[in-house]
């Protein structure tokens, strides 16, 4: 789902790598997060996953983690938490689908 912020197209992006850069900065795993709080991440934890996961699509260069915590804190005020939360994991599901197989 790609996001315009302030004239830029962006999309949210994750492959097995930056799960494991956000795993270590978040130092909880991706399954054991959404498991224990039902897909309702802290406020922090939003925004690191936000951050890390954020890339400039007419560029497909990732946006610097400090610049895109500054757009997750904006967005998250002006869109709302749930709305935000929605697209994080709507893109980890899109991209990851590999930790959401039913055995």
């Amino acid at each position: 789902m790609e996001l315009k912020y302030k004239g830029q197209n962006l999309d949210l992006k994750y492959d097995i790598g930056r799960i494991k850069i956000i795993e270590k900065a978040t130092n909880m795993p991706l399954m054991a997060l959404l498991s224990q709080t039902s897909g309702m991440m802290s406020l922090e934890t939003l925004e690191t996953y936000f951050a890390y996961g954020l890339k400039n699509v007419d560029n497909d260069s990732y946006i610097p983690v400090s610049k895109g915590l500054e757009i997750a804190d904006d967005l998250i005020q002006n869109e709302g938490y749930s709305q935000i939360v929605s697209i994080v994991v709507d893109a980890l599901q899109r991209d990851c689908p590999f930790f959401f197989q039913v055995a």
